[in-house]
């Protein structure tokens, strides 16, 4: 828009608002990088008094030279930011260039299931991949009535309208680059099929309808921009019939709009993990003030592992539970009264499933010169374990828990008990130290694993 303004009316003020956006867009927005190329074929479609004669260009240039500069200022200074801090996460490039039939694969897809159909309001219909996420099924006679209807509106717009054609590559140019864009980040690891996902092509709306406009209706002040055919067209056609035709012509798109939006709508709207969060909340109010909940991986695919922390039973919890329950989840690393989240999405009480245990040769592990040192049946590999160790004491007191190098400071309670402990570690011994002079202490057993629902 405002560089449209600058380039049609001129003034620094739209200069600046353009330049303003453009660096909003390289703040927020990987697909930035197509809109440099892009205008400048977008500015040669709104200046239709340019020709392509050097001294027409040069006029063009020196009457609209202020935004270039700024574009190129603001373009200077995103890299210079930009790269060293890119480079400073130690990666070595922001690119994976797809294999070339993939990438064909992609171009098809993205232009010929998903872009010109949904022109027209399509897709048809949607095919569910997960929760809130659907990509384009539409049938074929769809795709190919969609694909006449974009060969009629290309070649009658060039047919009926001078100068339309600098529209029409401004719309290519952006329309490769944002392919490019996606390619290159995404179509490496996701395959050709992620083309039929419309969010990766939806930023192409905006100079598409910008260029339908253009075919329909001429700049203001544009002169002669119909060609003989198209003064013939107009002159032969009935204003009734015109209207008439584009007053069905936006019913069709409208109503097949929202056809679409609500085969999306129903695929969104069903959400499989309503029913694990209702169990979740029923689980909460009768869960005792006294347990303790174990912040693992949510033990069903609500969010996934590629989201690292987001994956968590406590992220998960935080809005659920007070804040001292929710800081307590997540710092938490012993627990006396475990209690861990199952596959239902209830909070139940926990047990540990061994890797390893403790070696059978003798019935509890007596401390000598303040530690106990006792064997595993086998070796543990580095990872974060759960440990539960089972004891006997004359006294409370804290001791020191050691698997490799993983370490923990552990209570230890009077009497016949338990405590469960989460370290990183690896081994084949368990050391338990910071045994005061004069306690009567052993260790009777110990599990090292993963946790999971008791019983």
């Amino acid at each position: 828009r405002w560089h449209a303004r600058y380039v049609r009316v001129g003034g620094w003020k739209p200069a600046a608002a353009a330049v303003a956006w453009f660096i909003v867009g390289l703040a927020s927005f990987e697909k930035i990088a197509v809109y440099l190329p892009f205008v400048v074929a977008f500015t040669l479609a709104v200046s239709p008094a340019t020709t392509w004669t050097l001294s027409s260009l040069r006029d063009l240039l020196r009457r609209t030279w202020l935004i270039w500069l700024g574009y190129a200022l603001a373009s200077a200074a995103y890299l210079v930011i930009y790269l060293p801090g890119y480079r400073s996460l130690g990666n070595d490039t922001p690119v994976t260039p797809p294999h070339p039939g993939t990438l064909g694969d992609f171009a098809f897809l993205s232009i010929f299931r998903t872009l010109i159909p949904a022109t027209f309001g399509g897709p048809w219909s949607w095919q569910r991949v997960s929760y809130a996420l659907g990509i384009v099924d539409s049938p074929r006679a769809f795709d190919w009535a969609c694909w006449v209807l974009a060969l009629l509106l290309v070649v009658g717009s060039l047919l009926v309208r001078r100068r339309v054609a600098r529209f029409w590559v401004a719309l290519l140019i952006y329309l490769a680059g944002s392919i490019a864009t996606v390619a290159v980040g995404r179509v490496a690891y996701g395959g050709s099929i992620v083309a039929l996902e419309t969010r990766y092509l939806a930023d192409t709306a905006i100079p598409l309808a910008v260029t339908i406009g253009a075919c329909l209706l001429p700049l203001r002040g544009e002169k002669r921009p119909w060609t003989p055919p198209g003064l013939r067209l107009r002159a032969g056609l009935p204003r009734p019939a015109i209207l008439t035709t584009g007053l069905v012509g936006c019913a069709l798109v409208v109503g097949l709009s929202f056809n679409s939006m609500n085969g999306f709508a129903s695929i969104i709207s069903s959400n499989p993990s309503k029913a694990f969060v209702g169990v979740t909340k029923n689980s909460l109010k009768s869960l005792p003030d006294e347990a303790e909940i174990v912040d693992t991986e949510i033990p069903s695919p609500i969010v996934g592992p590629i989201f690292g922390d987001y994956n968590l039973v406590s992220r998960y919890l935080s809005p659920l539970v007070s804040r001292q329950r929710d800081q307590d989840t997540r710092e938490r690393r012993t627990y006396t009264i475990p209690h861990v989240m199952d596959a239902s999405g209830a909070i139940v009480p926990m047990t540990v499933q061994g890797a390893a245990r403790s070696s059978d040769f003798m019935d509890c592990w007596v401390v000598d010169d303040g530690r106990v040192s006792v064997p595993l049946t086998n070796g543990v590999f580095p990872w974060g374990w759960v440990m539960r160790i089972g004891y006997l004491s004359d006294r409370e007191f804290d001791a020191t828990v050691r698997l490799g190098d993983g370490v923990q400071t552990i209570p230890v309670h009077k009497g016949l008990g338990e405590v469960f402990v989460r370290l990183q570690g690896s081994g084949d011994r368990v050391l338990v130290t910071d045994v005061p002079p004069g306690v009567k202490f052993c260790v009777g057993d110990i599990q090292v694993g993963t946790p999971v629902p008791a019983g």
